[in-house]
């Protein structure tokens, strides 16, 4: 259930007009009805989270977005650079071998 309907009628209008992709459209890939999807964009107060998901997962957007209109804080690999993946696996590998070690360092 999102809080507030008016965010994700939204975000999903914005998603199907960005794919060119028709309510109807939708409904047939996703196997959700068709009258069920035209309740979201009408700002219905309740959803189904199974169909939330299937729409988040399709669009390969985050609930977060979907229900929100913006990404949670937690850091998404998508969003790192190949440098800071790097240093971060660098980081928890040495940390390991010294735990098994165990000699203690600060951070």
């Amino acid at each position: 259930m999102a809080k507030n309907p008016i965010v994700l009628a939204k975000t999903l209008k914005a998603l199907l007009d960005k794919n060119k992709m028709t309510v109807k459209g939708l409904s047939k890939e996703l196997s959700i009805p068709n009258s069920t999807l035209s309740s979201y964009l009408g700002k219905k107060a309740t959803y189904q989270l199974d169909h939330i998901i299937k729409i988040a997962d399709y669009f390969d957007v985050s609930m977060d977005f979907l229900l929100r209109g913006k990404e949670s804080r937690e850091i998404s690999l998508k969003n790192l650079k190949l440098e800071d993946l790097f240093d971060g696996f660098v980081k928890i590998k040495i940390q390991r071998v010294l735990q098994e070690s165990s000699i203690e360092i600060d951070n």
